[in-house]
């Protein structure tokens, strides 16, 4: 907190109180949390000045708060003097492929690693599109991320290329690529990537695809030594009663699911009757 007061004294900036009550609390939480648009823009330096080398804390969880990519530089700045950052939410924050650059240059341009802890990541709701993608997922070749949100980005099929077709996301649990049109290829890219036997949570709903997408996500699930996943979404791709049977056999093994959503398709009561007769294995 006196660091933060400092800071403002500094930058000859007043103190928000809220802020410093958040700083406050972050030495017994261990997590600096902010709630949406409490974060004015005089606020993001002295914040993030005052946070550099406070290695308490593991998480930063700043949603909806607009700090656009001049607040993703001085967040970048303290970001590499955090040991233990294991969670940073950044969703809904204006930030576009420039700041996901940023992050991107830091990591590669230190002369130490950095963010060697960091494994959750969520970027939903910024517009960081086609670019932005390509940075965060070379950004995966550094820092072996377990969850990654990039709900609603901007995000197209123009995303990949030769040269990324191997997404570097062998280590994730949990992605979240829905409401972005990223289309069929796209997908049948993104399921090479990732490991069957360490996911738990898979989010494609309304990304553009149809009903016979179905084929590379069973045959990736088939592929599963051993079936984690929790958490499965396919919404807004006209998914009929026959290509939902092709999942729901493989989905039989699946000891953990837990929620399905399949919303806005062509589904009958024929599905539904084989949803509710579902003993888990």
């Amino acid at each position: 907190e006196e660091r933060y007061l400092e800071c403002c004294e500094a930058l000859g900036i007043a103190c928000s109180e809220e802020i410093q009550q958040a700083i406050g609390r972050s030495h017994t939480t261990h997590r600096l949390a902010l709630g949406s648009k409490t974060l004015p823009p005089s606020q993001i330096r002295p914040l993030f000045r005052a946070l550099n080398h406070q290695t308490h804390i593991t998480a930063i969880m700043i949603s909806d708060n607009n700090i656009r990519d001049d607040g993703v530089k001085y967040l970048t700045e303290c970001l590499c003097t955090m040991r233990h950052i294991t969670h940073l939410d950044v969703s809904m924050n204006n930030i576009t492929a420039e700041g996901t650059k940023i992050v991107l240059n830091m990591i590669e341009k230190s002369t130490r690693p950095v963010l060697q802890t960091l494994e959750e990541l969520d970027l939903s709701g910024n517009p960081i599109s086609d670019d932005g993608f390509k940075n965060i997922e070379k950004l995966c070749q550094h820092v072996k991320l377990k969850v990654l949100k990039m709900n609603y980005c901007n995000i197209t099929e123009n995303a990949i290329n030769e040269s990324n077709e191997n997404m570097n996301f062998e280590s994730l649990e949990t992605i979240d690529m829905s409401n972005n049109s990223v289309k069929m290829p796209f997908v049948g890219c993104l399921m090479r990537s990732l490991n069957p036997n360490l996911l738990t949570d898979l989010e494609l709903d309304n990304v553009g695809v149809e009903g016979n997408v179905v084929g590379c996500i069973a045959s990736f699930i088939d592929s599963a030594k051993e079936l984690k996943i929790r958490r499965f979404g396919l919404s807004n791709c006209k998914l009929v009663d026959g290509q939902f049977m092709r999942l729901y056999r493989c989905f039989g093994r699946a000891k953990h699911l837990q929620t399905m959503t399949l919303k806005n398709n062509l589904l009958t009561f024929i599905t539904l009757k084989k949803l509710l007769q579902r003993k888990p294995p």
